[in-house]
């Protein structure tokens, strides 16, 4: 696993703290890069935004955020849908699927 912006004691604390949020059934994959939190907004939530999250790029092609509260994966879906789902101490709390 690699890092970018943060030392791989941090990483292995955001891929429990992911992991504290989601179900026992859902997958976060083998984590390929852990980011620490970016000084940019990355996800539009209304009516806010996120300012800073930490991200996990996973081998199963989905993009994690770790927000303060919850757990957000991003994932393309076939004929060019992309779904947002959002998970909150083990229950899924939003799920959106968009077209490109």
């Amino acid at each position: 696993m690699r890092t970018i912006d943060t030392d791989p004691e941090r990483a292995e604390d955001v891929l429990v703290e992911l992991a504290g949020h989601l179900p026992v059934d859902v997958m976060i994959g083998r984590p390929l890069i852990v980011t620490g939190r970016s000084s940019r907004p990355m996800l539009e939530k209304e009516p806010r935004r996120v300012e800073a999250c930490e991200m996990v790029f996973t081998d199963l092609l989905a993009m994690w955020f770790l927000e303060d509260d919850a757990a957000v994966r991003f994932v393309e879906l076939a004929e060019g849908r992309r779904e947002l789902t959002r998970w909150s101490h083990g229950v899924e709390v939003s799920r959106q699927v968009t077209a490109l």
